[in-house]
């Protein structure tokens, strides 16, 4: 099997930069200032959803995120996206950002943990648990 995601360390990134790293960028630990200057989207995704009826919400959020994304000064840092977890949209998060992230360049605070090559979200048990094999992503995550 191809492997397609690529860990880098905090101090790699920090002495290398960004260039020639697969986007997004996905930092599965956050500091003070990547949080405080990070832009949070649930309120936004979650102001329109709302007015979207219940059963078109999960084909409509592709374009509600490409529209957010857009309007985000380049190469900025995301968090809090929670919402788009809610297991009734039966979407790939993880494959949903990195469609956007081709048409404005962003980074990713990730909602959940790290551990051996794969993000988690929530935990086992809850209806929104998921685990995202990063082999199978174009993405770079820090660590």
């Amino acid at each position: 099997m191809l492997k397609m995601g690529k860990q880098i360390s905090k101090y790699e990134y920090q002495t290398h930069g960004a260039d020639g790293l697969m986007k997004p960028i996905i930092f599965c630990s956050s500091d003070e200032e990547q949080e405080r200057d990070a832009i949070a989207l649930n309120v936004r995704v979650a102001e329109i959803l709302v007015k979207v009826k219940p059963q078109r919400r999960s084909f409509k959020i592709p374009s509600i995120i490409d529209t957010i994304i857009a309007g985000l000064p380049p190469k900025s840092t995301i968090k809090d996206f929670d919402v788009l977890f809610n297991p009734e949209y039966q979407i790939d998060v993880l494959q949903l950002l990195i469609i956007a992230c081709r048409k404005n360049e962003f980074s990713i605070l990730w909602p959940g943990t790290y551990s051996d090559g794969k993000l988690i979200y929530a935990e086992t048990g809850y209806a929104d648990f998921k685990i995202f094999n990063l082999e199978k992503y174009d993405v770079t995550y820090i660590v």
